[in-house]
């Protein structure tokens, strides 16, 4: 069994059991999100990039940012724990994106990192499929880089949180062109 934490803009974690399969998963923000928010919806507190980590911090940015990273650690540690319970055995916990190598200095021994793990996945699943769609034009800049004999069956896909106001006005047509 394996908890797989991705740690990037968003930190999703997920528990698959001995045979691979997915038994769910959490998705929270990132800690540079979560700095983000912090920042655009209070007096705009300024918050530091960088920081030294600590339980007990001095300043405002220190505290926002180990309030981020801490709250983090802690989520992975308590979603190992509780996989662990529910399969009834030790799982293996895999971190990857830009914050894992961070994250990983506050884990006790059970992590390793790959880096390169969704990377590694849409080679994989380029082998096979005629397109692999992606969320944006940086991650199909690095699929093309990474995996230059698949760049052109990348494509994007943009997501949208808010539906425009035209849509509604809109005679009923296909969804695709």
């Amino acid at each position: 069994p394996v908890c797989v934490v991705d740690a990037g803009s968003a930190v999703t974690l997920d528990a698959m059991d001995e045979l691979g399969r997915h038994l769910g998963g959490l998705i929270v923000p990132g800690m540079a999100m979560a700095r983000q928010m912090i920042h655009d919806r209070t007096a705009r507190v300024r918050v530091a990039e960088s920081f030294r980590h600590s339980w007990w911090a001095d300043n405002t940015s220190d505290a926002l940012n180990n309030g981020a990273y801490w709250a983090i650690v802690s989520l992975v540690q308590r979603f190992l724990r509780e996989t662990d319970r529910r399969l009834g055995t030790e799982c293996h916990l895999l971190l990857t994106g830009g914050d894992a190598a961070a994250i990983m200095e506050s884990l006790e021994g059970r992590a390793w990192q790959e880096p390169q793990l969704v990377l590694q996945g849409l080679a994989l699943v380029a082998r096979w499929a005629t397109r692999v769609i992606l969320s944006s034009h940086d991650a199909l800049s690095d699929f093309q880089q990474a995996h230059p004999e698949a760049a052109d069956k990348g494509r994007v896909l943009s997501f949208v949180s808010q539906i425009p106001a035209s849509i509604y006005d809109a005679p009923p047509g296909p969804v695709c062109d």
